[in-house]
């Protein structure tokens, strides 16, 4: 391809319109909606704006908006802005491209700079970021020409609608969860082998036990193993990287051993939901005690119980039981005191199968979603700068 890219700076490229500054004096009941930092967060609260707006203060749906202070990726940074029609607050750029510019290519664009100005943008909290104007109208870039700007619009807004559509198949795999986990946690729905059946509410106590082994002070000082602290626990699941660490050096804390099918139940703030179950990964860890370690016994089905965490009925009874509370927190003895609806062993475990396999798919739609942003970070990093020319006349697959 012989045409050549054009070095500009941003600031060539198009002008930044700032918003302007309402008030709760400015604020009414009806008008256009004041367009706010949280509204580009998907937020559709509004405040209004009755008076005769500057036509430079209104946004249309469509337009191309830059927060320049906000929370890092979430609000800071580029919007193509959904709707409705309203005026803009302050803190956020209407940016309008010139001549020979296509707008979603400079959206683009503009991820990439914002992605560069974050590390080193003025803030006074680490996830919230604010900047000047001239850090983003000073930035250079190559400009392709105009048809090949429309294309590389074209193939990575094919990666935001496969991006945008796993999204919502992962949405809807959540709502499924929750609805199989109402039903089936509950007796509502029952497999046909088992109606008839009955339920029985027992203390988790009695088909589990709690805190079963630790290590003991006669540890040998250079014992070494993965530490799974409260941070590394996540809704559901265990995240990493553990830390390292040997014993005669590893916090006074690190002292619960777990084992392959244990249940992890945060004492600290119970309500968070920071509850995940021991797999092959983690065997070999060593636990906080501020978990309590959960071993069900042969008449608890150990998928079932780690998904009956996550139920209303358990919500509710960790709520009421740090509600009030200057430190929310729980022990042992409050886990081995907490109700458990059961149906027979057989029942627990196909439930439990039924709800493993909707985290198996919820998964698996997570990690495409990973891979899709993977490659579309990485197609604009050669698209954008040139490093890959494409053809004009070639389709988008």
């Amino acid at each position: 391809m012989t045409n050549r890219y054009t070095r500009f700076s941003i600031g060539d490229l198009c002008k930044f319109i700032n918003g302007n500054g309402f008030r709760p004096s400015d604020w009414q009941s009806s008008g256009l909606p004041i367009i706010r930092i949280q509204n580009l967060n998907g937020s559709r609260s509004f405040n209004y704006f009755s008076g005769q707006p500057k036509e430079k203060w209104i946004v249309n749906p469509g337009d191309l908006l830059f927060a320049w202070a906000g929370v890092k990726g979430v609000s800071f940074g580029p919007t193509i802005w959904p709707g409705p029609r309203g005026v803009l607050n302050q803190h956020i750029f209407r940016v309008v491209p010139k001549e020979g510019v296509e707008k979603y290519w400079l959206y683009l664009v503009l991820q990439v700079a914002t992605r560069q100005i974050e590390a080193s943008a003025h803030g006074f909290k680490s996830s919230l970021v604010h900047m000047h104007k001239k850090d983003i109208t000073n930035q250079v870039v190559n400009l392709p020409p105009l048809p090949e700007q429309r294309k590389i619009a074209e193939i990575l807004s094919a990666w935001d609608r496969a991006i945008e559509l796993t999204e919502a198949l992962l949405a809807a795999a959540h709502t499924r969860k929750r609805g199989l986990m109402q039903i089936l946690l509950t007796g509502k729905c029952r497999f046909p082998e088992f109606e008839g059946q009955e339920w029985r509410e027992v203390r988790l106590g009695k088909v589990a036990s709690v805190d079963q082994h630790s290590l003991g002070s006669k540890t040998a000082p250079d014992f070494t193993f993965d530490y799974i602290s409260l941070s590394n626990v996540e809704p559901g699941r265990i995240v990493g990287p553990l830390k390292q660490v040997i014993f005669e050096k590893a916090p006074s804390r690190a002292r619960r051993i777990v084992e392959l099918g244990d249940l992890l139940i945060s004492t600290v703030r119970p309500n968070l939901l920071g509850f995940a179950r021991v797999t092959e990964e983690y065997q070999n860890c060593i636990a906080s005690t501020g978990f309590s370690i959960v071993t069900p016994k042969l008449e608890a089905d150990a998928s079932y119980l780690f998904h009956y965490l996550f139920s209303h009925h358990m919500k509710s009874q960790f709520h009421s039981l740090v509600v009030g509370s200057n430190y929310p927190a729980i022990n042992s003895s409050d886990v081995l005191k907490l109700k458990v609806r059961l149906s027979s062993v057989d029942e627990q475990h196909k439930i439990g199968a039924v709800l493993n396999g909707c985290d198996e798919e919820i998964t698996a739609l997570i990690g495409k979603i990973e891979i899709l942003h993977i490659q579309k970070k990485a197609l604009m990093q050669r698209l954008l700068t040139g490093e890959w020319r494409v053809k004009v006349e070639d389709p988008v697959v």
